[in-house]
C-alpha cells in the first residue's frame, strides 16, 4: 500500500525579499536534515518552486521534483477571494499573546524587575513584521484587552484607545534609543555589566514550523537590536514547561489570554494578585488589585469604563508586566453561494442560523 507524506518547509530566515525567495536558516536546516530518516525511502519527492520548500526537500531527499503548480498558498487563499473565486472573512477574536515577564525573581538574568529594561524588550520587536513573518494572520497588539471584546454595546477598544501603541511608535525602529532605554534600566539596577555580555533566558515548548519560527523571530529580534544573548530553554513538553515556569527558570516567555465571556473584566482580572499566579509571571501590584476591587457591586458604566482604563495603564505603561504582540483573529473562506454566514465569539464557533444558500449551480 502505498502512503503520501505531506510536510511543510522548514523554518525561513527573518529576511525582507521576495516571498518566494526566503531562505531557510540555520536553525531551519538543521530541523529539515533531524527529519531525513523519516522520508528516506520514499520514491518520489514533490516540491513547490519555493526557495525554502525547495532546499527543505533537497536536504531530506536526492533529486526532488519541482512542480510550479505546487504554489504556497496564504492563508484562506486571500488572493484568490480577491479575485473572486471566493468569499474571505476575517474576523476579530477575543485572544491577545505577548510575552510575559518574570516577576517572581527577577528573572535568570536578575534584570527582569526594571520597567525600562521589559519596555526595551518589548519595543524590539516589530510587531507588524513579526506577523508578516511568522503568522501571515493575526493583528498588531498594543492594548491587553482584544479589539472582539464590547463594553455597554460597543467596541471596547474604540472607547479607550491603544495603550502602549504611541510610546511604542516612539522606539520602534530605532535601536540606538531602544539600547539606551536598555542601558537606563541597568543603570537603575546598578548593574555593570555590558550590555554584550549578559544572557536573557526566553522559556518556550513546543515543536510546530511556527511555534520554532516564532521563537526564533523574538530571539533575533533582540539580538540584533540589544546586541544581547537570548538562550531558548525549550522544556520537552507541557508539564516540564510548567515546571519551568512555576520556578522561576526564565526571564520571559510568550503567553496571553482568550476570553472566556465578553468584558473587559475577564482580560483585566487575570493579572490580579495570586488570580492566577505564576500563569502570568507571579504579577502583583496594590493599585492595579484596589482599581479592580473598586468594581464589585459598581453599576456605573462610565466609571467601570474608566476604572478598566486605568489597569490597562498600570499594566502595560506603568509596569509593562505585558508586552502584547497580536491581537488574534478567526478566518474563514467560503464559497461564493453561501450567504449570511456568521461568527461567533464566544459559544459555537459559527451561526448557521441565517444562513442560506443561493446560486450554488449557476
Amino acid at each position: 500500500m502505498k502512503r503520501i507524506f505531506l510536510m511543510r518547509h522548514s523554518i525561513p530566515e527573518k529576511r525582507d525579499m521576495p516571498n518566494e525567495q526566503i531562505p531557510l536558516s540555520e536553525e531551519g536546516k538543521a530541523l529539515a536534515l533531524s527529519k531525513s530518516n523519516v522520508l528516506s525511502n520514499v520514491d518520489r519527492c514533490f516540491s513547490s518552486p519555493y526557495r525554502r520548500a525547495v532546499e527543505t526537500a533537497e536536504l531530506i531527499v536526492d533529486h526532488p521534483f519541482i512542480v510550479e503548480e505546487l504554489h504556497e498558498r496564504t492563508i484562506g487563499d486571500a488572493k484568490e477571494a480577491e479575485e473572486g473565486k471566493y468569499q474571505y472573512m476575517v474576523t476579530d477574536y477575543p485572544g491577545t499573546i505577548g510575552l510575559r515577564f518574570n516577576f517572581i525573581n527577577g528573572g535568570t538574568s536578575g534584570l527582569m524587575s526594571n520597567v525600562k529594561i521589559r519596555k526595551a524588550i518589548s519595543y524590539s520587536i516589530d510587531r507588524e513584521e513579526m506577523i508578516d513573518a511568522v503568522y501571515e494572520r493575526y493583528n498588531p497588539a498594543y492594548s491587553y484587552v482584544a479589539p472582539a471584546i464590547t463594553f455597554n454595546g460597543s467596541s471596547y477598544r474604540s472607547q479607550v484607545g491603544e495603550v502602549i501603541e504611541d510610546e511604542y511608535n516612539e522606539y520602534v525602529g530605532d535601536p540606538d534609543k531602544i539600547v539606551a532605554l536598555f542601558q537606563e534600566g541597568l543603570d537603575e539596577l546598578g548593574v555593570e555589566t555590558p550590555i554584550e555580555d549578559i544572557t536573557l533566558t526566553y522559556l518556550t515548548s513546543g515543536s510546530t514550523t511556527e511555534v520554532q519560527a516564532e521563537r526564533e523571530y523574538i530571539q533575533q529580534s533582540l539580538e540584533e537590536t540589544l546586541g544581547l544573548t537570548v538562550e531558548l530553554s525549550v522544556a520537552g513538553d507541557n508539564s516540564l514547561f510548567i515546571a519551568d515556569r512555576n520556578e522561576g527558570n526564565y526571564d520571559f516567555f510568550l503567553g496571553g489570554w482568550y476570553s472566556d465571556y465578553n468584558d473587559p473584566l475577564d482580560f483585566l482580572y487575570t493579572n490580579y494578585t495570586d488570580a492566577y499566579g505564576m500563569s502570568f509571571g507571579g504579577y502583583s501590584n496594590t493599585d492595579y488589585d484596589a482599581l479592580a476591587d473598586q468594581l464589585v457591586g459598581e453599576t456605573d458604566m462610565d466609571k467601570r469604563l474608566d476604572i478598566y482604563k486605568q489597569m490597562e495603564q498600570i499594566l502595560l505603561l506603568d509596569d509593562c508586566a505585558f508586552a502584547p504582540i497580536y491581537y488574534a483573529t478567526k478566518q474563514v473562506l467560503l464559497q461564493n453561494w453561501v450567504k449570511d454566514y456568521r461568527t461567533s465569539s464566544f459559544g459555537a464557533s459559527a451561526e448557521f442560523i441565517w444562513t442560506y444558500i443561493d446560486g450554488k449551480n449557476q
